[in-house]
């Protein structure tokens, strides 16, 4: 995480938020190599502001829907669709 917080700096932060325990790691790491918090937070923000604005849409169609098997199951969908993205994102990181 350390490697890749020096090597692509704010960038490393945004792409890490969907991945599970690298945005911790990478967040870690961001302290560690001295970036300051301003540009962490917005990276950190960046990152995580797709998932939220997907999530809350999906929220808002699901509270129009009758059917609780049909919400859990678009729920389900949009959680694969950002968990598919993030092992991706997480590989390609690693890679590099």
């Amino acid at each position: 995480a350390r490697r890749l917080v020096e090597r692509w700096g704010a960038l490393a932060v945004v792409a890490s938020r969907p991945v599970p325990i690298l945005a911790e790691a990478v967040a870690i790491a961001a302290g560690l190599t001295g970036m300051p918090f301003g540009r962490f937070a917005l990276a950190a923000v960046a990152g995580s502001l797709p998932a939220a604005v997907l999530y809350a849409l999906t929220g808002a169609k699901a509270a129009r829907l009758d059917s609780g098997l049909l919400v859990f199951a678009l729920v389900m969908a949009v959680a694969g669709v950002f968990w598919w993205v993030g092992t991706r994102a997480g590989a390609r990181l690693r890679a590099a």
